[in-house]
């Protein structure tokens, strides 16, 4: 995408995700003028990834996007991309029946020939108009969408690079639980929503290749990847064709050699798939992926972004969990708020300088670890300003939720930093029951107004 500009990364989300969305819709609009060409049998599958991807990315980044793709122009694309999925299918099923025909006896050549006869038939009534109604449909579509994207982008907070980041994490997690789903050959809906979520963080990360150079290494995994899901999804549904109880007796000799031949392809391509993704297989593919988002995190001003919620009690689920006692305090001061702390866990103690500014949800933050020496020199000074609690952590997709109980007083906070301003919050099942309410920018439940 070499149409996009060099400070990308730095842009507010919301222009950053419509210039990405404008150069999508002109590479569509692009392919979209082959259509018809008889000389160009790709022209219409081209156009439909074209479409894929823009979709995929139009919905990804779709509370920054919003009224630039109104609903009915999200709709035409989902009908669009729709439109020759049952074509597409035949065309892949014809390939794979002409090669695995190749050496079949003169017995099952029969059953080959029915099913592709079938094939055909389907796959011409799902093209025929199929090309006329798509172009006609872009064409309608197309200028207006291109309209919206181009209208003045709101100022922002959120930097489009942190807004990626916190897309790739999520993605990333995303895939990561859909292949641990997949225990064998014949778990088809498992290996099916894999694939999308393959397809759908190789499409988050192919405009960054420009931009980070470990983007292009990521990208090529999941190619194959896609590969290998994409083939055994498309058996899973040939599977199901071969095995049609309405076939004519002449045919189901040679459906039954073809579906043989269809599974031990399903058993070769998952004997590839496991030691590649499963079992601990994808090697540093996830922990790169993340290492990734953190690097686009890191890239801008360090800013904390976060939710904060009063909690009845400490979720039960904690309880008895190893925390980190922490002991914070703040040193004199009225413009400037430095805070030090010391956190005691199992891995011993660690002390820390902050400075934060702002107030409300998003703050600057700068924190630095430092030395107990440099520490205890200060922290008499912070006599008057400290607070004392117990600090339990909890994952929840890409998202870590910290839990506070305050050791001096009845009080249970819980705080999730997340990357972006709009990034709406799903409070986790294991937490919603004890939620009060949220008290973000609450002055009262401020640390430094807590301490004493």
């Amino acid at each position: 995408m070499a149409r996009l500009p060099p400070d990308l990364l730095d842009l507010p989300a919301e222009r950053g995700a419509r210039l990405i969305a404008r150069e999508l819709l002109r590479r569509a609009r692009s392919l979209s003028q082959r259509l018809g060409d008889g000389d160009d049998p790709d022209a219409l599958h081209d156009f439909r990834v074209a479409l894929r991807r823009l979709r995929s990315w139009t919905t990804a980044y779709r509370p920054y996007l919003g009224k630039s793709v109104p609903k009915r122009a999200r709709k035409a694309l989902r009908d669009l991309a729709e439109a020759t999925n049952a074509g597409r299918d035949a065309e892949v099923h014809l390939a794979w029946i002409q090669q695995a025909s190749q050496d079949l006896s003169p017995e099952h050549l029969g059953g080959a020939a029915w099913l592709t006869g079938r094939l055909e038939e389907r796959r011409d009534q799902t093209y025929r108009g199929a090309v006329r109604t798509t172009a006609k449909l872009f064409g309608r579509v197309e200028p207006v969408l291109r309209g919206q994207l181009r209208r003045p982008a709101s100022p922002g907070v959120d930097r489009f690079g942190a807004v990626t980041a916190s897309l790739l994490q999520a993605h990333t997690v995303g895939l990561q639980q859909r292949l641990e789903q997949i225990h064998g050959p014949a778990d088809e809906p498992a290996i099916h929503a894999a694939r999308i979520r393959a397809k759908r963080l190789r499409y988050l990360l192919e405009p960054l290749e420009h931009y980070r150079e470990e983007a292009a290494a990521l990208i090529q995994r999941l190619r194959g990847l896609q590969d290998l899901l994409g083939e055994l999804h498309d058996l899973h549904v040939l599977a199901a064709e071969l095995a049609k109880p309405r076939a004519p007796a002449a045919a189901r000799a040679g459906l039954a050699a073809l579906l043989e031949r269809a599974g031990a392809r399903e058993a070769d391509r998952f004997a590839v798939l496991r030691p590649e993704w499963l079992v601990s297989g994808a090697g540093e593919f996830f922990p790169r992926a993340q290492g990734l988002a953190q690097s686009l995190l890191a890239a801008g001003p360090a800013r904390e972004i976060e939710h904060k919620y009063l909690l009845r009690a400490v979720p039960p689920e904690l309880q008895g969990a190893a925390g980190v006692e922490i002991h914070q305090g703040w040193l004199p001061g009225a413009a400037l708020q430095e805070r030090l702390r010391v956190m005691c866990g199992l891995d011993g103690e660690h002390y820390y300088r902050c400075v934060k500014a702002g107030t409300g949800l998003d703050r600057l933050e700068l924190e630095e670890e430092t030395t107990k020496e440099l520490f205890e020199a200060l922290w008499p000074l912070t006599e008057g300003r400290r607070v004392a609690k117990r600090r339990y952590h909890r994952r929840e997709r890409d998202l870590t939720w910290e839990i506070d109980q305050f050791r001096d007083r009845d009080l249970v906070l819980a705080e999730v930093e997340v990357p972006a301003v709009r990034r709406r919050v799903q409070l986790p099942a294991w937490l919603k029951p004890l939620v009060v309410r949220e008290v973000t920018g609450e002055p009262e439940y401020v640390n430094l107004n807590l301490a004493r």
